[in-house]
């Protein structure tokens, strides 16, 4: 995810131990708040994720996509081009 624009980081959770004691991910949830982005908005937002965590997709050619999303006219539109 390093190239790809999209922000997350490892969390433990007072969960069952897993190797390297980080169990959870937490997104950039303040980001896309701070962006006005709404629940209609996460569909798009999990899909680009799945892309570079599920599918393995490379970083660098999921960015375009996010940049693109956030310069769209969405109900967050003018929020997330600043």
């Amino acid at each position: 995810m390093l190239y790809s624009s999209l922000l997350a980081s490892v969390i433990g959770l007072p969960l069952s131990d897993v190797l390297g004691n980080y169990n959870g991910l937490r997104m950039g949830t303040q980001e896309v708040t701070r962006w006005g982005m709404l629940p209609e908005n996460m569909p798009v937002v999990a899909e680009l994720l799945c892309r570079v965590l599920v599918d393995g997709e490379e970083s660098e050619s999921v960015k375009g996509d996010v940049v693109a999303y956030r310069e769209m006219d969405t109900p967050c539109g003018s929020l997330l081009s600043r």
